[in-house]
Parts: C-alpha cells; sequence; structure tokens
C-alpha cells in the first residue's frame, strides 16, 4: 500500500534530442514540454518502485503543470 508523501527525485540534461525542436513540439532548441512530462511520469514511478510489488508500477492518470522557462543544451533539469 502506498502512503501519501512518498518523495522523490530525478535528473536530466538537456540534450539536442530532448529539445522542442528534436521532438516536435516547437522549433526552439530547449527542453521539451514532452520531454519534461516523461521526466515528471518517470520521477513519480521511480520514487514509489520500491513500495510496489513485483510486476506492479503506476501509471499516470492527470496533469497539472507549467512550463514557465526556458532550458538550453547543457542545462540540469531537476524533477
Amino acid at each position: 500500500m502506498l502512503e501519501t508523501g512518498i518523495k522523490g527525485c530525478k535528473a536530466v540534461k538537456v540534450t539536442q534530442e530532448n529539445t522542442a525542436e528534436a521532438m516536435g513540439s516547437g522549433t526552439l532548441p530547449v527542453f521539451a514540454t514532452p520531454a519534461m512530462i516523461a521526466l515528471i511520469e518517470a520521477a513519480a514511478s521511480e520514487s514509489v518502485a520500491s513500495s510496489l510489488a513485483d510486476g506492479q508500477s503506476t501509471v499516470g492518470t492527470r496533469l497539472d503543470i507549467a512550463h514557465s522557462a526556458p532550458s538550453p543544451i547543457g542545462a540540469e533539469v531537476v524533477c
């Protein structure tokens, strides 16, 4: 059983491959919103993995986010 308040952290470096330009979500070489959502999902899933039984995982069902600042290639993004 999961308990409220579990915390986790995951970081990724901005590369050409996870930019808006490369992912088709814009034309600029900055961290893409779809990449940010994937980072959020991965951080959430990994943060509870040790509390789940073998073969269990998580799935996102709702997001309420703001992507309010660009992160250029080479920057580290932390969730």
